[in-house]
C-alpha cells in the first residue's frame, strides 16, 4: 500500500513509500509523519502541498528567493513557507533611496545624499589641510602634530624672542633651523593655507545646500582644486 510522507514541522509533502499490512489485523502499518490520503496531483509552480492534519492544502513556496527590506534596503532571503511577508520588495534600492509607502517604490533621499556629500567634502578638506604647505620651496607639515609644535614654538618666542631650534623637522626627511624669522613666514603661509582650504569647504557646502536634486548634487565637486 502507498502512503504519503510529510515534513514533521512544515507538513510539506516529502514523497511516497510502500508499507506492509499488519500480519494480524491486516491494516496498513502507517508510521508517524505520513498519511494514506494522496496529495493533489497538480501542484502549481511556486507552491507545495502541506498536510494540515486532516487534508492537504497548497501553500506558497518562495524559499531561496532574495528580496529587499523596505525598512533598511538590506537583502532578505525567504526561508519559510507561506506568502511573502510585508515590508519586502523585489526591487533593489539605489544609493540614497528610501521606500515610499504611498508610491510603493524607492525614491531618492536628497537629505541623506547631502549629508553623505558633506562628509566627503569634510574629509577632503582635512586631507588638504593636513597635507602640508611650502615656504620658499620647502615643504612644512600641517597635520595636528605639526600645528601643536608650531603653537608651542610660538609660545617660546613670546618669552624668548631669540629662541632657535637647530634641527626642526619641517616634513619627512627635511630639517631646517627654526628661528623667529622663519617661524613668521611659516605662520603666515600656514594661516593662508588653512584659510584657502576652509574657504573651499564653505563654497562646496553652500553648493550642496543649494542643490535641489540628484543631478545638481552630483555636480558638486568633492576634489580640492
Amino acid at each position: 500500500m502507498i502512503i504519503y510522507n510529510y515534513h514533521p514541522q512544515t507538513g510539506e509533502f516529502m514523497g511516497s513509500t510502500m508499507v506492509r499490512l499488519h500480519p494480524d489485523s491486516g491494516r496498513p502499518m502507517v508510521p508517524a509523519g505520513s498519511t494514506q490520503i494522496a496529495p493533489p496531483e497538480d501542484i502549481p509552480s511556486g507552491q507545495v502541498a502541506c498536510w494540515t492534519g486532516a487534508a492537504w492544502e497548497l501553500v506558497e513556496d518562495h524559499r531561496g528567493v532574495v528580496l529587499y527590506s523596505t525598512a533598511t534596503g538590506a537583502t532578505v532571503e525567504i526561508t519559510e513557507l507561506g506568502p511573502i511577508p510585508d515590508g519586502l520588495t523585489d526591487t533593489a534600492p539605489g544609493e540614497f533611496e528610501t521606500w515610499d509607502d504611498v508610491a510603493e517604490a524607492w525614491v531618492f533621499d536628497l537629505v541623506a545624499a547631502k549629508a553623505a556629500k558633506l562628509q566627503l567634502i569634510q574629509a577632503e578638506k582635512n586631507r588638504v589641510r593636513d597635507g602640508g604647505f611650502e615656504v620658499d620651496g620647502t615643504l612644512f607639515d600641517s597635520d595636528i602634530s605639526a600645528r601643536v609644535s608650531y603653537s608651542e614654538f610660538k609660545g617660546k618666542l613670546t618669552t624668548h624672542p631669540g629662541f632657535v631650534v637647530q634641527k626642526w623637522k619641517a616634513s619627512s626627511g627635511v630639517w631646517v633651523v627654526m628661528d623667529a624669522t622663519l617661524y613668521a613666514q611659516v605662520e603666515a603661509v600656514g594661516e593662508a593655507h588653512q584659510l584657502t582650504v576652509f574657504t573651499w569647504q564653505a563654497e562646496r557646502d553652500a553648493e550642496v545646500a543649494a542643490a535641489g536634486d540628484a543631478i545638481a548634487l552630483e555636480a558638486v565637486s568633492m576634489i580640492y582644486s
